[in-house]
């Protein structure tokens, strides 16, 4: 079971001062919302699933089913990296993604 969140949102979006906010505040979360959807898509494409594997995403949050290999824990791994590496670039620290895993089986998602 895999998560992903982004920290920050709250001040990325709301730090903004002009007559024109509403218009603002709607392109960043939307920027936001982009964003997260594009590293569901990526981090699926490079592990070879679809977005069936997908449980939710929203709010700058998502859950997904990944199998329990080595392989993909290093692609989440990478990801992570790169992500962050590229958060950094472009909006220095305000801006930062979470990711976590906990192996599990499917008895225990059942119950």
């Amino acid at each position: 079971m895999f998560s992903c969140d982004i920290s920050g949102i709250q001040q990325f979006i709301y730090t903004i001062s002009s007559e024109k906010a509403l218009k603002a505040l709607r392109s960043r979360s939307f920027y936001l919302e982009i964003l997260m959807e594009n590293l569901i898509d990526e981090l699926l494409k490079e592990i070879g699933l679809s977005r069936a594997n997908l449980i939710y995403s929203g709010g700058g949050h998502c859950y997904i089913l990944l199998p329990n290999t080595q392989e993909v824990k290093l692609t989440i791994e990478k990801s992570e990296q790169l992500v962050n590496q590229w958060l950094f670039n472009r909006f220095k620290t305000s801006l930062y993604i979470a990711i976590s895993y906990v192996e599990c089986s499917a008895s225990e998602l059942m119950n």
